[in-house]
């Protein structure tokens, strides 16, 4: 027999009518975990600026090479 993906189970994010709540495990896990990761802040930063730029010259791909070519153009004749 196949299974049915359907009813198969699945992942649930419920806490059973409680509030959900962290343990002070999970919070020492988060802590150290912060702690590891904070020498890496400038390299996060780095690459959220180049998503920027490249969220921003994406969609105008097209339009960004030809002022790239009329800039080097422009350079070209200068000398």
């Amino acid at each position: 027999m196949i299974p049915d993906p359907i009813h198969q189970a699945r992942w649930r994010t419920s806490s059973f009518a409680s509030p959900p709540d962290t343990t002070p495990g999970e919070l020492a896990e988060l802590g150290e975990h912060l702690r590891r990761c904070q020498p890496r802040e400038k390299l996060f930063r780095a690459g959220n600026a180049a998503n920027v730029v490249h969220g921003f010259l994406a969609p105008r791909f097209f339009s960004t090479l030809m002022i790239v070519a009329v800039l080097v153009v422009a350079a070209w004749m200068a000398v």
